[in-house]
């Protein structure tokens, strides 16, 4: 959850600038607990952006962001050295435990989270737009099926947060090795 607060006051939205939007002070933002500057941020997101006009990179983007932000929010408790956190972080935001990730999601639920139609259509949609990029260590399909995961949890971000949390909590059931309910946070 703090992960995605700070997502959304870097994304600006929760600082409350969209045309003709009254604008949220400063001071609020930063004593406003990480549930209501997620609420913000995707009341804001909501009412202005609509998934469907942003190309799959935009929103892969905003979704390497979202992942990257949950997974270091995660790795901070129980404490640890600093390099010991960002070996943890790393090891889930690669691309082949995204595309592992993705794998698990469409053989069935976890932790109550079900890939949808839509979900469905915004993976190929986010694996479709990538082409031939990414390190060459990989093969083309993992870097396509993470990109999709991106795709997918910056499109849940900007239109649904209560989707998106959802997808969270089943990423951490999945790096769990569980399949049973998990918190995002």
């Amino acid at each position: 959850m703090r992960a995605l607060s700070i997502v959304a006051a870097c994304m600006g939205v929760a600082a409350g600038w969209r045309p003709g939007a009254r604008r949220v002070h400063r001071t609020r933002l930063r004593s406003a607990p990480a549930d209501e500057l997620f609420r913000l941020a995707s009341d804001d997101a909501r009412g202005t952006l609509d998934c469907a006009r942003l190309s799959p990179n935009a929103l892969a983007y905003v979704g390497d962001a979202v992942l990257e932000l949950f997974w270091r929010g995660r790795s901070i408790w129980p404490p640890a050295k600093l390099a010991d956190q960002q070996r943890r972080v790393v090891a889930a935001v690669r691309a082949e435990a995204q595309a592992a990730a993705v794998a698990r999601l469409r053989r069935g639920p976890v932790g109550g989270f079900a890939l949808s139609e839509a979900d469905d259509a915004w993976l190929r949609r986010g694996r479709n737009a990538v082409g031939r990029r990414g390190p060459r260590r990989l093969a083309a399909s993992v870097y396509a099926d993470a990109s999709g995961l991106e795709c997918l949890a910056g499109a849940l971000y900007v239109s649904d947060g209560d989707r998106c949390r959802a997808l969270l909590a089943a990423l951490a059931a999945i790096d769990g090795g569980g399949d049973d309910e998990a918190s995002p946070t």
